[in-house]
């Protein structure tokens, strides 16, 4: 986490960060920071870039549009400490800690 804010996800060109609701596009050719509005729900950690979309904690968005909307809630029991990443199209979240605080051997795709 840098300046308080934490890296979420990536595109070709831009790098996405949030301090919590709030989300920003940092361009660093530019060296410029623009606001990505705020995130509608979601209370499991994860967050990945595929077919040209931001998806974080039960949000997507639409760089283009800058519009966010609401997906399908994740189907895990994960309420955090995922690790979460993007191969071949397809967003991947895995392991992670329950709703208890136990740790988990789950291993999620999302198409």
């Amino acid at each position: 986490m840098a300046n308080g804010l934490e890296w979420i996800f990536a595109s070709d060109s831009l790098i996405y960060a949030t301090n919590g609701s709030n989300v920003w596009s940092y361009n660093p050719t530019q060296n410029q920071w623009r606001s990505c509005g705020t995130v509608l729900t979601g209370i499991t950690s994860y967050s990945f870039f595929i077919n040209g979309f931001g998806y974080y904690n039960g949000n997507k968005y639409d760089p283009i549009t800058g519009q966010w909307s609401t997906i399908s809630p994740f189907p895990g029991a994960n309420s955090g400490s995922t690790a979460s990443f993007s191969l071949n199209g397809m967003g991947y979240v895995v392991a992670g800690l329950d709703t208890f605080g136990f740790a988990t051997d789950q291993f999620w795709q999302y198409d």
